[in-house]
Protein backbone atom coordinates (compact mmCIF):
# COMPACT_ATOMS: atom_id res chain seq x y z
CA UNK A 1 0.00 0.00 0.00
CA UNK A 2 0.93 3.30 -0.81
CA UNK A 3 0.11 7.02 0.29
CA UNK A 4 0.01 10.03 -2.13
CA UNK A 5 2.69 12.48 -0.90
CA UNK A 6 2.11 16.69 0.31
CA UNK A 7 3.40 18.57 -1.69
CA UNK A 8 7.26 19.84 -0.97
CA UNK A 9 6.29 23.46 -1.53
CA UNK A 10 2.65 25.52 -0.51
CA UNK A 11 1.13 27.41 -3.11
CA UNK A 12 -0.78 30.72 -1.98
CA UNK A 13 -3.59 32.37 -4.25
CA UNK A 14 -5.35 35.76 -4.52
CA UNK A 15 -8.90 36.46 -4.06
CA UNK A 16 -9.28 35.38 -7.19
CA UNK A 17 -7.56 31.98 -7.17
CA UNK A 18 -4.40 32.59 -9.25
CA UNK A 19 -1.32 31.93 -8.11
CA UNK A 20 0.30 34.98 -5.48
CA UNK A 21 2.89 35.79 -7.81
CA UNK A 22 5.78 37.70 -5.53
CA UNK A 23 3.00 38.10 -2.95
CA UNK A 24 5.03 38.10 0.88
CA UNK A 25 4.09 35.86 3.77
CA UNK A 26 4.31 37.30 7.50
CA UNK A 27 5.03 35.02 10.28
CA UNK A 28 3.92 35.71 14.07
CA UNK A 29 3.45 34.20 17.74
CA UNK A 30 -0.43 33.42 17.55
CA UNK A 31 -2.13 36.83 18.43
CA UNK A 32 1.07 38.97 18.48
CA UNK A 33 3.27 40.79 16.03
CA UNK A 34 6.64 39.24 17.61
CA UNK A 35 8.47 37.51 14.30
CA UNK A 36 8.43 33.44 14.63
CA UNK A 37 11.18 31.34 12.68
CA UNK A 38 10.03 29.28 9.67
CA UNK A 39 12.39 27.01 7.96
CA UNK A 40 12.94 26.16 3.84
CA UNK A 41 13.36 22.29 5.07
CA UNK A 42 12.66 19.80 6.67
CA UNK A 43 15.28 19.19 9.10
CA UNK A 44 14.99 22.84 10.45
CA UNK A 45 18.52 23.66 9.54
CA UNK A 46 17.79 26.90 7.19
CA UNK A 47 16.12 29.73 8.35
CA UNK A 48 13.36 31.39 5.77
CA UNK A 49 13.42 35.19 6.06
CA UNK A 50 10.62 37.44 7.29
CA UNK A 51 8.49 37.30 5.93
CA UNK A 52 8.64 34.99 3.22
CA UNK A 53 9.09 36.02 -0.30
CA UNK A 54 7.05 33.54 -3.01
CA UNK A 55 7.77 32.99 -6.56
CA UNK A 56 6.45 33.53 -9.65
CA UNK A 57 4.31 30.83 -8.62
CA UNK A 58 3.13 31.71 -5.66
CA UNK A 59 5.14 28.78 -4.03
CA UNK A 60 7.77 28.61 -0.94
CA UNK A 61 9.11 25.53 1.14
CA UNK A 62 7.58 27.20 4.66
CA UNK A 63 8.33 24.62 7.55
CA UNK A 64 7.58 25.30 11.13
CA UNK A 65 7.14 24.37 14.69
CA UNK A 66 3.83 24.72 16.29
CA UNK A 67 1.07 27.35 15.56
CA UNK A 68 1.70 30.31 13.83
CA UNK A 69 -0.29 33.67 13.16
CA UNK A 70 0.37 34.18 9.25
CA UNK A 71 -0.41 37.07 7.10
CA UNK A 72 0.01 36.80 3.70
CA UNK A 73 -0.17 39.91 1.24
CA UNK A 74 0.26 40.01 -2.37
CA UNK A 75 3.23 42.05 -3.88
CA UNK A 76 2.08 45.61 -3.69
CA UNK A 77 1.44 44.63 0.29
CA UNK A 78 -2.31 44.65 0.13
CA UNK A 79 -3.07 41.78 2.69
CA UNK A 80 -4.95 38.76 1.47
CA UNK A 81 -5.65 37.40 4.96
CA UNK A 82 -4.49 37.08 8.40
CA UNK A 83 -5.11 34.45 10.38
CA UNK A 84 -3.39 31.72 12.41
CA UNK A 85 -2.25 28.22 10.92
CA UNK A 86 -4.54 25.27 10.98
CA UNK A 87 -2.75 22.04 12.08
CA UNK A 88 -4.31 18.62 11.08
CA UNK A 89 -6.02 16.76 13.62
CA UNK A 90 -4.80 13.41 14.75
CA UNK A 91 -8.62 12.43 13.83
CA UNK A 92 -7.30 10.89 11.11
CA UNK A 93 -5.10 8.38 12.67
CA UNK A 94 -8.00 7.01 14.77
CA UNK A 95 -6.70 8.73 17.85
CA UNK A 96 -9.19 11.05 18.84
CA UNK A 97 -11.40 9.30 21.60
CA UNK A 98 -14.33 11.19 21.88
CA UNK A 99 -16.48 13.37 19.45
CA UNK A 100 -15.91 16.78 19.72
CA UNK A 101 -12.33 16.35 20.94
CA UNK A 102 -9.90 18.06 19.55
CA UNK A 103 -5.86 17.35 19.33
CA UNK A 104 -3.55 20.53 18.26
CA UNK A 105 0.53 19.71 16.99
CA UNK A 106 2.41 18.68 14.22
CA UNK A 107 3.01 14.82 13.15
CA UNK A 108 4.76 14.06 10.03
CA UNK A 109 4.33 10.40 8.64
CA UNK A 110 6.55 9.29 5.97
CA UNK A 111 5.27 5.99 5.27
CA UNK A 112 1.86 5.27 7.51
CA UNK A 113 0.40 1.49 7.01
CA UNK A 114 -1.92 -0.92 8.41
CA UNK A 115 -0.37 -3.83 5.93
CA UNK A 116 1.86 -6.77 7.78
CA UNK A 117 5.75 -6.35 7.15
CA UNK A 118 5.64 -2.56 6.65
CA UNK A 119 7.65 -0.84 8.88
CA UNK A 120 5.25 2.34 10.49
CA UNK A 121 7.22 5.46 11.33
CA UNK A 122 6.08 8.85 12.66
CA UNK A 123 8.43 11.27 13.05
CA UNK A 124 7.17 14.32 15.88
CA UNK A 125 8.20 17.90 14.80
CA UNK A 126 9.55 19.53 18.16
CA UNK A 127 11.13 19.03 21.49
CA UNK A 128 9.04 17.96 24.07
CA UNK A 129 10.01 19.83 27.75
CA UNK A 130 8.52 19.88 31.09
CA UNK A 131 7.11 23.17 30.28
CA UNK A 132 6.15 23.01 26.22
CA UNK A 133 4.09 20.29 25.15
CA UNK A 134 5.10 19.85 21.40
CA UNK A 135 4.33 18.29 19.15
CA UNK A 136 1.13 16.99 19.79
CA UNK A 137 -1.32 18.60 22.77
CA UNK A 138 -5.02 16.97 23.42
CA UNK A 139 -7.96 19.08 25.23
CA UNK A 140 -10.67 16.85 26.05
CA UNK A 141 -14.21 18.33 25.84
CA UNK A 142 -16.49 15.31 27.19
CA UNK A 143 -18.14 15.21 30.43
CA UNK A 144 -18.08 11.64 30.34
CA UNK A 145 -16.46 9.91 33.34
CA UNK A 146 -13.53 8.20 31.19
CA UNK A 147 -11.31 10.16 29.07
CA UNK A 148 -8.80 8.58 26.79
CA UNK A 149 -5.78 10.68 24.72
CA UNK A 150 -5.54 7.68 22.15
CA UNK A 151 -5.11 3.98 22.29
CA UNK A 152 -3.51 1.37 21.18
CA UNK A 153 -5.06 -2.24 21.15
CA UNK A 154 -2.91 -5.60 19.82
CA UNK A 155 -4.75 -8.90 19.93
CA UNK A 156 -2.26 -12.24 20.31
CA UNK A 157 -4.30 -14.53 18.96
CA UNK A 158 -1.37 -16.76 16.36
CA UNK A 159 -0.66 -19.29 18.84
CA UNK A 160 3.19 -20.21 19.38
CA UNK A 161 4.46 -21.95 15.87
CA UNK A 162 7.16 -19.90 14.93
CA UNK A 163 10.59 -21.89 14.06
CA UNK A 164 12.39 -20.09 17.28
CA UNK A 165 11.87 -19.18 20.74
CA UNK A 166 13.01 -15.59 20.00
CA UNK A 167 10.27 -15.40 17.29
CA UNK A 168 7.56 -16.66 20.12
CA UNK A 169 7.37 -13.20 21.36
CA UNK A 170 4.49 -11.17 20.99
CA UNK A 171 5.08 -6.85 21.16
CA UNK A 172 2.37 -4.59 22.09
CA UNK A 173 4.24 -1.17 22.48
CA UNK A 174 7.85 -0.81 21.55
CA UNK A 175 9.72 1.92 21.82
CA UNK A 176 13.63 2.11 20.58
CA UNK A 177 16.42 5.18 20.99
CA UNK A 178 19.96 4.39 20.50
CA UNK A 179 22.16 7.32 22.06
CA UNK A 180 25.62 7.76 19.82
CA UNK A 181 28.47 9.60 20.31
CA UNK A 182 28.34 12.94 20.69
CA UNK A 183 24.14 13.03 22.04
CA UNK A 184 22.53 14.65 24.20
CA UNK A 185 20.41 13.80 26.94
CA UNK A 186 17.75 10.56 26.01
CA UNK A 187 14.50 9.06 28.03
CA UNK A 188 13.38 6.19 26.81
CA UNK A 189 9.82 7.15 27.81
CA UNK A 190 9.35 10.06 29.85
CA UNK A 191 5.82 10.44 30.85
CA UNK A 192 4.61 14.16 32.48
CA UNK A 193 1.61 14.57 34.63
CA UNK A 194 1.42 18.34 35.87
CA UNK A 195 -1.57 18.41 38.75
CA UNK A 196 -2.92 21.91 39.11
CA UNK A 197 -4.50 23.25 42.23
CA UNK A 198 -7.81 21.46 43.06
CA UNK A 199 -7.54 18.59 39.38
CA UNK A 200 -7.87 15.84 40.95
CA UNK A 201 -9.27 14.20 44.36
CA UNK A 202 -6.69 12.34 46.85
CA UNK A 203 -5.28 8.94 44.85
CA UNK A 204 -6.23 10.46 41.75
CA UNK A 205 -2.96 11.09 40.11
CA UNK A 206 -0.99 8.58 38.85
CA UNK A 207 2.34 8.74 36.07
CA UNK A 208 1.92 5.62 35.17
CA UNK A 209 -0.10 2.83 35.71
CA UNK A 210 0.45 -0.87 34.47
CA UNK A 211 -2.47 -3.53 34.49
CA UNK A 212 -2.10 -6.80 33.56
CA UNK A 213 -5.17 -8.86 33.38
CA UNK A 214 -4.51 -12.76 34.04
CA UNK A 215 -7.10 -14.71 33.22
CA UNK A 216 -4.66 -17.72 32.03
CA UNK A 217 -6.05 -20.04 34.71
CA UNK A 218 -2.43 -20.67 35.91
CA UNK A 219 -1.18 -18.64 39.41
CA UNK A 220 2.54 -17.94 37.82
CA UNK A 221 5.61 -18.58 39.78
CA UNK A 222 4.33 -20.35 42.76
CA UNK A 223 6.72 -23.56 42.07
CA UNK A 224 10.42 -23.07 42.71
CA UNK A 225 12.47 -24.02 39.97
CA UNK A 226 16.35 -24.57 39.76
CA UNK A 227 18.16 -23.64 42.99
CA UNK A 228 15.01 -22.75 44.73
CA UNK A 229 14.55 -19.85 42.21
CA UNK A 230 10.80 -18.85 41.79
CA UNK A 231 9.97 -19.42 38.16
CA UNK A 232 9.59 -15.42 36.31
CA UNK A 233 6.26 -16.21 34.72
CA UNK A 234 4.31 -13.03 34.29
CA UNK A 235 5.71 -9.64 36.03
CA UNK A 236 3.82 -6.70 37.06
CA UNK A 237 6.94 -4.33 35.34
CA UNK A 238 10.69 -6.15 34.11
CA UNK A 239 13.89 -3.80 34.54
CA UNK A 240 16.59 -5.44 32.18
CA UNK A 241 19.91 -4.63 31.62
CA UNK A 242 21.15 -5.34 28.05
CA UNK A 243 24.93 -3.53 28.10
CA UNK A 244 28.64 -3.70 28.10
CA UNK A 245 28.96 -1.49 31.26
CA UNK A 246 26.63 -1.38 34.28
CA UNK A 247 24.36 1.65 35.10
CA UNK A 248 23.95 2.81 38.07
CA UNK A 249 20.67 1.77 38.87
CA UNK A 250 18.16 -0.64 38.17
CA UNK A 251 15.09 1.73 39.59
CA UNK A 252 16.54 5.34 41.06
CA UNK A 253 13.82 7.07 43.60
CA UNK A 254 14.51 10.75 42.65
CA UNK A 255 13.16 13.71 45.02
CA UNK A 256 12.08 17.14 44.01
CA UNK A 257 13.92 17.89 40.53
CA UNK A 258 14.01 21.31 40.91
CA UNK A 259 15.67 22.17 44.24
CA UNK A 260 16.95 18.91 44.51
CA UNK A 261 16.70 18.96 48.39
CA UNK A 262 12.80 18.95 49.28
CA UNK A 263 11.81 15.20 49.40
CA UNK A 264 8.59 14.45 46.76
CA UNK A 265 7.28 11.21 48.40
CA UNK A 266 5.95 10.11 51.31
CA UNK A 267 6.98 6.50 51.07
CA UNK A 268 9.65 5.45 48.22
CA UNK A 269 8.18 2.16 47.55
CA UNK A 270 4.42 0.89 48.75
CA UNK A 271 3.24 -2.36 48.58
CA UNK A 272 -0.94 -2.54 49.58
CA UNK A 273 -2.39 -4.67 51.53
CA UNK A 274 -3.42 -7.86 50.03
CA UNK A 275 -1.46 -7.61 46.64
CA UNK A 276 1.31 -10.02 47.42
CA UNK A 277 0.68 -13.43 47.77
CA UNK A 278 4.59 -14.98 48.67
CA UNK A 279 6.97 -12.90 49.20
CA UNK A 280 7.25 -9.09 49.04
CA UNK A 281 10.89 -8.18 48.14
CA UNK A 282 12.72 -11.17 46.90
CA UNK A 283 16.49 -10.84 45.32
CA UNK A 284 17.46 -14.08 43.70
CA UNK A 285 21.24 -12.00 42.73
CA UNK A 286 24.67 -12.93 43.39
CA UNK A 287 25.10 -9.21 44.67
CA UNK A 288 27.87 -8.29 47.61
CA UNK A 289 24.82 -6.62 49.34
CA UNK A 290 21.41 -7.39 49.20
CA UNK A 291 19.68 -4.30 51.13
CA UNK A 292 22.35 -1.26 52.10
CA UNK A 293 20.97 1.51 53.80
CA UNK A 294 22.69 4.87 53.78
CA UNK A 295 21.86 8.02 54.21
CA UNK A 296 20.68 10.39 57.37
CA UNK A 297 17.66 9.72 58.86
CA UNK A 298 15.61 10.80 61.70
CA UNK A 299 13.77 7.75 62.31
CA UNK A 300 14.81 4.10 61.95
CA UNK A 301 16.88 1.89 59.41
CA UNK A 302 14.13 -0.72 59.47
CA UNK A 303 10.71 -0.41 61.23
CA UNK A 304 8.64 -3.55 61.99
CA UNK A 305 6.18 -1.59 64.65
CA UNK A 306 3.43 -1.43 62.97
CA UNK A 307 3.58 -4.90 61.47
CA UNK A 308 1.98 -8.44 62.29
CA UNK A 309 4.58 -10.97 61.56
CA UNK A 310 3.00 -14.73 62.73
CA UNK A 311 5.95 -16.48 62.57
CA UNK A 312 8.86 -13.40 63.36
CA UNK A 313 9.61 -10.19 62.23
CA UNK A 314 13.49 -11.43 61.74
CA UNK A 315 14.49 -14.83 60.77
CA UNK A 316 17.97 -16.09 60.27
CA UNK A 317 19.25 -19.72 58.39
CA UNK A 318 21.48 -21.96 60.49
CA UNK A 319 24.37 -20.96 61.29
CA UNK A 320 23.62 -17.03 60.09
CA UNK A 321 24.95 -14.32 61.89
CA UNK A 322 24.12 -10.54 62.57
CA UNK A 323 27.37 -8.37 62.56
CA UNK A 324 28.42 -5.19 63.55
CA UNK A 325 31.14 -2.83 62.80
CA UNK A 326 34.06 -1.80 65.06
CA UNK A 327 34.10 1.37 66.54
CA UNK A 328 37.44 2.25 64.29
CA UNK A 329 35.68 0.89 61.52
CA UNK A 330 38.47 -1.60 60.90
CA UNK A 331 36.35 -4.84 60.47
CA UNK A 332 33.18 -5.73 61.43
CA UNK A 333 32.93 -8.44 65.01
CA UNK A 334 30.17 -10.65 65.78
CA UNK A 335 26.83 -10.09 67.91
CA UNK A 336 24.08 -12.94 67.20
CA UNK A 337 24.37 -16.22 65.50
CA UNK A 338 22.34 -19.27 65.01
CA UNK A 339 24.11 -22.44 65.56
CA UNK A 340 24.57 -25.83 64.10
CA UNK A 341 23.21 -27.12 67.58
CA UNK A 342 20.45 -24.51 67.31
CA UNK A 343 21.47 -22.57 69.79
CA UNK A 344 21.80 -18.49 70.50
CA UNK A 345 25.56 -17.69 70.03
CA UNK A 346 25.99 -13.95 71.34
CA UNK A 347 29.80 -12.17 70.84
CA UNK A 348 32.46 -12.23 68.77
CA UNK A 349 34.53 -15.41 67.06
CA UNK A 350 36.42 -17.56 69.51
CA UNK A 351 39.95 -17.58 69.73
CA UNK A 352 42.39 -19.93 71.75
CA UNK A 353 40.55 -21.84 74.30
CA UNK A 354 40.57 -19.64 77.97
CA UNK A 355 41.63 -16.43 76.20
CA UNK A 356 39.33 -13.31 76.36
CA UNK A 357 38.42 -13.30 72.63
CA UNK A 358 36.15 -16.31 73.56
CA UNK A 359 33.42 -14.16 74.38
CA UNK A 360 30.68 -16.47 73.08
CA UNK A 361 27.49 -17.06 75.39
CA UNK A 362 25.18 -19.49 74.69
CA UNK A 363 21.05 -19.68 74.76
CA UNK A 364 19.55 -23.12 74.31
CA UNK A 365 16.88 -25.16 75.75
CA UNK A 366 18.94 -27.53 78.01
CA UNK A 367 21.84 -25.09 79.13
CA UNK A 368 19.85 -21.92 79.43
CA UNK A 369 22.25 -19.16 79.51
CA UNK A 370 25.75 -19.99 79.56
CA UNK A 371 29.47 -19.66 78.10
CA UNK A 372 30.80 -21.47 74.97
CA UNK A 373 33.98 -22.07 76.28
CA UNK A 374 34.57 -23.76 80.14
CA UNK A 375 35.90 -21.31 82.81
CA UNK A 376 36.66 -18.44 80.65
CA UNK A 377 34.39 -15.47 81.07
CA UNK A 378 33.44 -13.54 83.85
CA UNK A 379 29.36 -12.33 84.71
CA UNK A 380 29.56 -8.29 85.72
CA UNK A 381 32.89 -6.92 86.93
CA UNK A 382 34.03 -4.02 89.28
CA UNK A 383 32.01 -0.63 88.15
CA UNK A 384 29.83 -3.24 86.23
CA UNK A 385 28.12 -5.35 88.86
CA UNK A 386 24.60 -6.95 88.94
CA UNK A 387 22.40 -4.90 91.56
CA UNK A 388 20.34 -8.24 92.65
CA UNK A 389 20.37 -11.83 91.18
CA UNK A 390 17.42 -14.16 91.60
CA UNK A 391 17.44 -17.66 91.74
CA UNK A 392 15.56 -20.47 92.90
CA UNK A 393 18.17 -22.32 94.02
CA UNK A 394 21.79 -21.47 95.39
CA UNK A 395 24.86 -20.88 92.96
CA UNK A 396 26.56 -24.12 92.35
CA UNK A 397 29.99 -24.23 92.44
CA UNK A 398 32.44 -26.91 91.27
CA UNK A 399 34.12 -28.62 94.28
CA UNK A 400 35.25 -32.18 92.43
CA UNK A 401 38.79 -33.10 93.88
CA UNK A 402 39.84 -33.74 90.52
CA UNK A 403 39.79 -30.45 89.63
CA UNK A 404 42.38 -29.14 92.40
CA UNK A 405 45.54 -29.65 93.61
CA UNK A 406 47.46 -28.48 96.36
CA UNK A 407 44.45 -30.13 99.24
CA UNK A 408 45.48 -30.12 102.66
CA UNK A 409 43.42 -29.63 105.74
CA UNK A 410 42.49 -26.55 107.32
CA UNK A 411 43.82 -28.29 110.69
CA UNK A 412 47.54 -26.37 112.39
CA UNK A 413 46.51 -23.02 110.89
CA UNK A 414 45.37 -20.27 112.90
CA UNK A 415 41.77 -20.17 112.16
CA UNK A 416 41.10 -18.66 115.62
CA UNK A 417 43.03 -15.59 115.11
CA UNK A 418 41.55 -15.09 111.97
CA UNK A 419 37.84 -15.18 113.76
CA UNK A 420 38.94 -12.84 116.27
CA UNK A 421 40.65 -10.10 114.46
CA UNK A 422 37.88 -10.18 111.75
CA UNK A 423 34.71 -8.02 112.76
CA UNK A 424 30.99 -8.10 111.78
CA UNK A 425 29.72 -4.88 110.40
CA UNK A 426 26.62 -3.44 109.23
CA UNK A 427 26.19 -0.62 106.53
CA UNK A 428 24.08 0.79 103.84
CA UNK A 429 25.13 0.98 100.38
CA UNK A 430 25.94 4.56 98.62
CA UNK A 431 24.54 3.52 95.55
CA UNK A 432 21.34 0.92 96.43
CA UNK A 433 21.12 0.18 92.47
CA UNK A 434 19.79 1.96 89.87
CA UNK A 435 21.63 5.29 91.18
CA UNK A 436 19.50 5.30 94.89
CA UNK A 437 20.65 5.88 97.42
CA UNK A 438 20.68 2.60 99.76
CA UNK A 439 18.00 2.76 102.54
CA UNK A 440 18.22 -1.01 103.83
CA UNK A 441 20.71 -2.16 106.50
CA UNK A 442 23.36 -4.91 105.54
CA UNK A 443 25.47 -7.15 107.71
CA UNK A 444 28.98 -8.24 106.46
CA UNK A 445 32.58 -7.56 106.64
CA UNK A 446 34.98 -4.62 105.94
CA UNK A 447 37.26 -6.06 102.78
CA UNK A 448 40.29 -3.92 103.79
CA UNK A 449 40.24 -5.47 107.49
CA UNK A 450 40.29 -9.29 105.79
CA UNK A 451 42.78 -8.64 103.17
CA UNK A 452 45.41 -7.45 106.13
CA UNK A 453 44.20 -10.07 108.45
CA UNK A 454 45.62 -12.60 105.70
CA UNK A 455 48.55 -10.43 105.00
CA UNK A 456 49.80 -10.34 108.39
CA UNK A 457 49.67 -14.30 108.59
CA UNK A 458 51.43 -14.50 104.95
CA UNK A 459 48.40 -16.18 103.84
CA UNK A 460 47.69 -15.62 99.72
CA UNK A 461 43.94 -15.62 100.64
CA UNK A 462 41.72 -16.37 97.44
CA UNK A 463 38.53 -15.04 99.05
CA UNK A 464 39.93 -11.40 98.67
CA UNK A 465 40.03 -10.14 95.57
CA UNK A 466 41.55 -6.30 94.80
CA UNK A 467 40.70 -4.72 91.26
CA UNK A 468 42.87 -2.89 88.69
CA UNK A 469 41.10 0.22 89.72
CA UNK A 470 41.95 -0.97 93.47
CA UNK A 471 38.35 -1.77 94.64
CA UNK A 472 38.32 -4.37 97.03
CA UNK A 473 35.94 -7.83 96.99
CA UNK A 474 35.21 -10.92 98.48
CA UNK A 475 34.01 -13.97 98.03
CA UNK A 476 32.34 -14.83 101.18
CA UNK A 477 32.07 -18.73 100.49
CA UNK A 478 35.66 -19.02 101.35
CA UNK A 479 35.14 -17.75 104.82
CA UNK A 480 32.92 -20.95 106.00
CA UNK A 481 35.95 -23.24 106.22
CA UNK A 482 37.67 -21.05 108.59
CA UNK A 483 33.91 -21.09 110.48
CA UNK A 484 33.68 -24.54 109.81
CA UNK A 485 36.98 -25.38 111.59
CA UNK A 486 36.66 -23.40 114.29
CA UNK A 487 33.49 -25.04 115.17
CA UNK A 488 34.72 -28.20 114.84
CA UNK A 489 37.66 -27.14 117.49
CA UNK A 490 35.12 -25.91 120.02
CA UNK A 491 32.88 -29.09 119.74
CA UNK A 492 35.98 -30.88 120.82
CA UNK A 493 36.85 -28.53 123.60
CA UNK A 494 33.29 -29.04 124.75
CA UNK A 495 33.42 -32.72 124.69
CA UNK A 496 36.73 -33.10 126.59
CA UNK A 497 35.25 -30.82 129.35
CA UNK A 498 31.58 -32.67 129.46
CA UNK A 499 34.19 -36.25 129.49
CA UNK A 500 35.82 -34.75 132.67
Amino acid sequence: MVLPLPPAKTQFLDANGSPLAGGFVYNYVPATTTPKTTWSDSAGSTPNSNPVVLDSAGRAAIFGNGIYRQIVTDSLGNQIYDANTSIATLSTLGAVALAGDTMTGRLTVPGLTSTGGTAQTITPIGNPSLLSFNPVSMTTGSSSQNELGFSVNITSNKGAGASSAASLNKVAGYFGIQANTGSGNVWGINPIVVVSSGACANGGVQVAEFDLANNSGTNFGETAGAAGVVQPAAFGMQVTGISANRATAAIAVLGNLQDLVSPMWNRGLAFINNSISQVTIADYTQSATSVDLRGTHSGYGVDFQNGTFTSGAVRLGSQQKVVARKADNSADFQMLQASSSNNVVIGDSPGAPGSAANAYVLISSTTGLAPQNDNGQVCGQTGARWSAVWAANGTIQTSDPTLKTDIAPVTGRKTGAIVDAIHPITFRWIDGGNGQPGRRQHWGWNAEEIGAVFDGLGEDFGGYVKAEDGTRHLRPDQLLPILWAEVQALRARVAAIETR
